[in-house]
C-alpha cells in the first residue's frame, strides 16, 4: 500500500506506529491525540506535507528533522521544551506550539525569524510555566487542602494556574483508559481545584 496519500489515525489510543513503515509516500497524516504515541518511524515520510501530532505526549522531535517538505505542523499540547530540530523545515507555512513547555520566548521569536516564520501562521502562546509545579503535583497527589493553602499564601496568577490544570486535564481524557482508577480521582481533584480557584479569582 505504498500508493496511500492521506492518512488519519486521529484519537486511536494508539502508541507504536511501526506498521505505516511501508506508506513512505503519505504527504498527509493526522495522528493526533493519541497519548504516549512513539513517532521515531515518521522519520521516513519524507514527502509529508501536513502532519498533526496534538495531544500525543510527545517531548523529543529529532525524527521531524528529515520532513523538509512539510508545510502544516501542529504540535500542541505536548511536552516540547527544545525546538532546534524544526531548524531543517524550512518549508513551513503554518506552525503551532501552542502548549507546550517552552519558556524563553524571544529565543524562540529570533529562531523562528530566521526560518521566516514570522507574519506567516506560527503560534506559540500559553506555554506550561513552570513556577506552578508545586500546585500540580499537589493535585496528582490529590492534597486540595494544601492546594488552597498555598493559593492563598502565594502571589501566582490564578489564571495561568486554570490554564495549566486545562493542560493536564485534556491529558487526563487521554490516557483515562490506561490507568482509569488513579485518573478518575485526579480528574475528579482537578475539577474540585477548579472550583475552588474560581471564587479565589472572583472574590
Amino acid at each position: 500500500m505504498t500508493w496511500l496519500q492521506s492518512l488519519n489515525l486521529e484519537t486511536n489510543c494508539l502508541e507504536n506506529i511501526d506498521f505505516l513503515s511501508n506508506h513512505v509516500n503519505l504527504n498527509y497524516l493526522d495522528l493526533s491525540n493519541n497519548a504516549g504515541i512513539n513517532i521515531q518511524i515518521v522519520q521516513y515520510f519524507v514527502n509529508l506535507q501536513f502532519l498533526n501530532l496534538e495531544l500525543c505526549y510527545i517531548s523529543e522531535i529529532s525524527a521531524l528533522r528529515p520532513l523538509a517538505k512539510l508545510k502544516v505542523l501542529n504540535l500542541s499540547d505536548n511536552n516540547i521544551i527544545f525546538i532546534h530540530p524544526l531548524r531543517q523545515l524550512t518549508q513551513l507555512t503554518q506552525l503551532n506550539m501552542n502548549y507546550n513547555k517552552i519558556i524563553n520566548h524571544q529565543t524562540i521569536q529570533e529562531f523562528f525569524d530566521k526560518q521566516n516564520l514570522l507574519g506567516k501562521q506560527f503560534t506559540w502562546e500559553e506555554q506550561y510555566d513552570p513556577s506552578i509545579e508545586q500546585f500540580l503535583f499537589a493535585a496528582m497527589m490529590h492534597q486540595i487542602d494544601s492546594i488552597t493553602i498555598s493559593l492563598r499564601q502565594t502571589g501566582v496568577n490564578r489564571q495561568k494556574i486554570k490554564k495549566s490544570l486545562q493542560f493536564y486535564k485534556k491529558h487526563v481524557s487521554q490516557t483515562l483508559q490506561r490507568q482509569k482508577d488513579e485518573l478518575l480521582l485526579f480528574s475528579h481533584n482537578i475539577v474540585s481545584l477548579f472550583a475552588q480557584l474560581n471564587c479565589e479569582v472572583y472574590q
